[in-house]
């Protein structure tokens, strides 16, 4: 059977695959889209440390730009395609 690009990239990420179909994997990128708390604070909160920093990217400038606008007064809108 023809393995997906899903199957392939899931097996070369496995390092260990369970009896009951469970797998650890393991992550080589760490993308953090959150600008909340729980994502940016609570690791430095708890004091763990990022373990290579360098592989993790977070974008936290989408949630400072809603509250500006928010603040200001403005309502999002999705402009009009036609």
């Amino acid at each position: 059977m023809t393995e997906t690009m899903f199957d392939k990239i899931w097996s070369a990420h496995v390092v260990v695959a369970r009896d009951d179909g469970a797998s650890l994997l393991w992550i080589d990128r760490h993308l953090v889209h959150d600008g909340s708390f729980h994502a940016f604070g609570m690791p430095d909160h708890a004091a763990r440390p990022l373990r290579r920093p360098g592989l993790t990217l977070a974008n936290g400038a989408a949630i400072a730009a809603f509250e500006a606008a928010e603040r200001a007064g403005r309502a999002w809108a999705v402009p009009d395609a036609g």
